[in-house]
């Protein structure tokens, strides 16, 4: 048994590249059995991973699958959420109205979209799953632009406060969770202390985390590349901009990520605690010889 372990591990190794059923552990919140069942702190985070991701735990574990319970629905006087298909649906259109005249948009547009079924981000939902309504929600969705930004020019924005035919949205049943990064007045203050400043910002950050299986028909939306196709219907499998809980989200899960790998990569866990708001890192170093160290611990 020991042996093709041992060859799996040292290829890994050699190559650089960490298989993605590797990096992935499925985090379950334990309620600590004192304190409101609404508070995030009540509860500690237990992350299981398979016999062979045991072995290789410290070194691979990026990549979380969040529970609901983790950020979860308001559970005190939670209403029923309603039918949200037919607005998203006619948002759709109008969304498809814009894309077709302004071509280099709906380019760009399509492509993003793209990118989001072949990197696993996004699926078709499965034909016999599509009548089902219960525990469902579609999401609208559209093109943010940022020229300034060095790594996602154009970013799509899905909007969970869409009101369904019970004047409810995703958003307002959702736990928002509270507030756990540094001020960004700290951070900046520790940033200008270095004498060379570093900033790094995490691609597509909400995409590196899984949602839990059970949650991602909350994530449902209408899409089609070419008028000509017939209208999809796809669901995200990955935390979403523009959810209420998705930054606590994202935060959350750097943090626990330094805590897992703070043995190995100390310096790096202090910088993903202290040196990041939301997906921007703003760190440094007095010494041109600290940078590339730096960096390493950091890509890793």
């Amino acid at each position: 048994m020991m042996t093709p372990l041992l060859l799996l591990f040292n290829l890994i190794l050699c190559k650089e590249t960490i298989p993605k059923y590797f990096k992935t552990a499925v985090v379950t919140p334990l309620y600590k059995a004192k304190g409101s069942v609404a508070c995030a702190d009540n509860y500690r985070p237990i992350h299981t991973l398979p016999f062979v991701n045991k072995m290789f735990e410290k070194i691979t574990g990026s990549s979380f699958v969040l529970d609901v319970n983790q950020h979860g629905f308001r559970r005190e006087q939670r209403e029923p959420l309603g039918d949200s298909k037919a607005i998203a649906f006619k948002r759709f259109l109008s969304l498809e109205t814009k894309l077709q005249r302004n071509p280099e948009l709906g380019d760009a547009y399509k492509k993003a979209m793209r990118e989001l079924q072949e990197e696993g981000h996004m699926e078709p939902i499965p034909s016999h799953q599509l009548k089902s309504f219960n525990g469902t929600y579609y999401l609208t969705h559209h093109a943010i632009v940022k020229e300034a930004s060095s790594t996602t020019k154009l970013r799509i924005v899905f909007d969970a406060s869409a009101r369904t035919t019970a004047t409810q949205s995703l958003n307002e049943q959702l736990l928002v969770g509270p507030r756990i990064q540094q001020d960004l007045f700290a951070i900046l203050v520790w940033w200008r202390y270095w004498l060379i400043p570093l900033f790094a910002d995490i691609r597509k950050m909400n995409l590196c985390i899984l949602t839990s299986s059970s949650d991602r028909d909350y994530q449902r939306l209408f899409w089609i590349e070419k008028p000509t196709d017939q209208l999809g219907q796809f669901r995200l499998n990955k935390v979403t901009f523009g959810e209420a809980s998705a930054p606590f989200q994202a935060i959350r899960t750097l943090h626990q990520l330094a805590e897992d790998l703070e043995s190995i990569f100390p310096e790096a866990s202090r910088v993903l605690k202290k040196a990041f708001y939301v997906d921007n890192c703003l760190t440094g170093r007095n010494h041109v010889e600290e940078l590339s160290p730096c960096n390493h611990c950091l890509w890793n």
